[in-house]
């Protein structure tokens, strides 16, 4: 019990962002908001103490919306250098270098690297986190941080950044280590929200643990987030986010055969993710193969994936409908489509007053943020989408009625739905039976297509776990898993308290 409370607080201070001065408790009721029954509620106001100076007080509009920040066309632009030495942390990492810099560099060069901090196994086996989940670490670590070029649209370089936790000792890395790929849940869409930027947003929950079992960790932001992108951060689309995390790995690997990181690396990896991160672990597992073929992907663990069916509104959206803290999830992610220029602008579908605003805001606040100003400046559907955009959505509500009038919307949302894979090792879906952000149905809906697909599948259901603490829960039933999917072996089901979820709807 006192592992499951400690690690609920630990989670409670990333999804919650509790201060690290005051106590930090996460009751289930308390942190689970987008419940039917909790629709009429306001979200709880962030406290002041957690509100960025530049976003305390209404932000101030443009009149006009900004148009993305292009590309500068500086044909002279030196190339950038590939790292080869880890330096110190410099106050400029995320923007020594430009775009028209990362365009003539060649697509998963790592481009810097900077060590944060070393730590000792002593110091290590001491961390509150680590010492619940043991067993005690072999080793100490060390944190890097790495910026890398990742290709999105085809065709063009951008610039990407990402967290590197090594296991080590006397700060040498211990020599070919599996590699997990942990990705992590919703932040935002604004690039300050990237947990490589915010120690309130630190993965050290997820990462040390692994690290202590002799993982390297590597812990990509996505891109858009940590280092301005001109698409910003395409949440939940799949070919972006696919293409940043495979490219993190490839720039890592390319530190550990011809850099600061030689022979760090093994050969067998691991993708680790929960909520939007176990969404983007499961469609990265369905494409690494294609792309990666000297690292063998040995397993994909999601927790709570996000996404696992086109059903993103019910009830049926109406003007009615109050604004919850479901809204900015859905909203995030049409103007992620949009940005990525997949879909209709914001200006065809969203009232003229949200068109002005939203999409501003929503690449200037994080989640939190976000989602409080909209329920305060928007409080129901009707405020935020035109009335024939809605009845679209009712016509084609959950994708079985008619969605010849809800185009491209439903043919996106289609394509970007995750469980499609059938290569990428064995995969273990992990959920809680109280998680209202995340239902049980929507990933039985992921089984259900992974199955049919014959690829090795398997489930660990916790009733009374809810999104904030399924990490916590399950650690111990999971880390068997891991074990043996390493080692090559066709894993047990994992001693979950059970196997089944509730049926696809």
């Amino acid at each position: 019990m006192k592992y499951i409370f400690l690690l609920t607080g630990l989670l409670c201070l990333v999804i919650v962002g509790c201060p690290q001065t005051k106590p930090c408790t996460c009751p289930p009721a308390s942190c689970e908001k987008t419940t039917a029954s909790s629709q009429d509620a306001a979200p709880e106001p962030l406290p002041s103490e957690l509100v960025p100076a530049e976003v305390a007080a209404e932000p101030t509009l443009p009149d006009t919306q900004p148009q993305p920040e292009s590309i500068p066309k500086d044909e002279n632009a030196q190339t950038l250098p590939t790292a080869r030495m880890c330096g110190v942390p410099s106050s400029d990492f995320y923007t020594r270098y430009s775009a028209a810099s990362a365009r003539q560099t060649p697509t998963q060069q790592p481009v810097l690297c900077e060590e944060l901090s070393v730590r000792t196994k002593q110091s290590l086996s001491l961390d509150p986190i680590v010492s619940v989940t043991g067993p005690a670490p072999q080793q100490g670590m060390k944190l890097l941080r790495i910026l890398y070029t990742t290709s999105y649209p085809k065709g063009t370089t951008r610039l990407a950044s990402a967290l590197l936790y090594l296991p080590a000792n006397a700060s040498q890395c211990l020599q070919q280590a599996p590699l997990a790929v942990v990705l992590h849940g919703t932040v935002g869409t604004a690039k300050r929200c990237a947990p490589s930027l915010s120690p309130s947003l630190s993965l050290d929950y997820m990462a040390l643990p692994l690290v202590s079992q002799g993982f390297a960790v590597l812990v990509p932001d996505y891109i858009g987030l940590g280092v301005t992108s001109d698409v910003g951060h395409p949440y939940l689309v799949r070919e972006p986010t696919v293409q940043a995390i495979l490219d993190a790995v490839k720039s890592t690997q390319t530190l550990s055969t011809q850099g600061a990181l030689q022979g760090c690396l093994g050969k067998k990896a691991i993708l680790f993710g929960h909520s939007q991160g176990g969404h983007a672990a499961l469609i990265t597992a369905a494409q690494w193969d294609k792309d990666i073929s000297s690292i063998t992907l040995a397993g994909t663990l999601a927790y709570a994936p996000a996404f696992g069916q086109p059903t993103l509104w019910a009830p049926a959206l109406t003007k009615e409908l109050k604004t919850t803290y479901a809204t900015a999830y859905f909203l995030m992610y049409l103007l992620s489509l949009s940005r990525a220029k997949q879909a209709p602008a914001p200006g065809t579908w969203m009232t003229q007053s949200a068109a002005k605003t939203i999409p501003v805001l929503s690449q200037q606040l994080c989640f939190l943020e976000f989602a409080k100003w909209l329920y305060d400046r928007y409080p129901t559907m009707g405020d935020i989408f035109q009335e024939s955009w809605l009845k679209a959505t009712q016509a084609c509500q959950a994708g079985r009625g008619d969605c010849s009038s809800f185009q491209p919307w439903m043919k996106l949302i289609e394509s970007n739905t995750s469980g499609a894979q059938t290569r990428g090792g064995h995969t273990l879906l992990v959920q809680g039976g109280k998680d209202t952000i995340v239902g049980s149905a929507t990933v039985q809906c992921i089984e259900e297509r992974l199955k049919k697909q014959k690829h090795p599948t398997q489930v660990c259901y916790f009733p009374t776990a809810t999104h904030s603490n399924i990490v916590g829960f399950a650690w111990s039933s999971v880390r068997p898993w891991i074990e043996s999917v390493l080692k090559g072996e066709t894993p047990t089901p994992p001693s979950c308290p059970s196997q089944n979820l509730p049926s696809c709807q």
